[in-house]
């Protein structure tokens, strides 16, 4: 991919992203002011929803020329390999959430760093990198990887013999 590919690839990314934020607060305000929710649960639904609209949208939106889209041909037509793409997907995702919540722990009460700084830092370093693992490890065809579990083996192999 050219760097106008991946410039194009990234402005996706970013505007998946924001959309998705859009639908976790959205959903979150409508469920705790019209449907009377508590926020814990209004939050957890609102999270589900939101990472589901961007496993949709980074599969056929952003990463459909990355050998992913010849098993996201459809929105909805879910086999196996997509299946496998989409625990992943919320994995990483859920994974993330346990460490910048940590992250901003440690570094607003514990160091008494202000809030705001704090979270605009850790959301850009950590959209980077759910980009990175999105484009490397969710979205990637069963050949790419194949071929990437093939050339580890190798190298593994050969650093074992010496």
């Amino acid at each position: 991919m050219g760097e106008t590919g991946l410039f194009v690839q990234l402005i996706k990314y970013a505007a998946v992203g924001a959309s998705s934020s859009a639908i976790s607060l959205g959903s979150y305000f409508l469920l705790t002011r019209f449907c009377s929710f508590p926020f814990v649960p209004a939050t957890i639904a609102g999270w589900f929803l939101a990472n589901f609209y961007a496993f949709e949208l980074s599969s056929i939106y952003v990463f459909s020329g990355s050998g992913f889209a010849h098993f996201t041909k459809s929105m909805f037509v879910w086999n196996r390999a997509r299946i496998q793409a989409f625990c992943t997907f919320i994995s990483g995702r859920a994974l993330g959430f346990i460490i910048e919540t940590s992250v901003l722990f440690i570094l607003i009460d514990v160091a008494g760093l202000d809030d705001m700084p704090v979270k605009l830092s850790s959301s850009l370093i950590w959209g980077a990198c759910m980009y990175l693992f999105d484009k490397k490890v969710v979205f990637v065809s069963r050949k790419e990887a194949l071929e990437k579990l093939k050339v580890f083996l190798a190298s593994a192999t050969l650093r074992n013999r010496w």
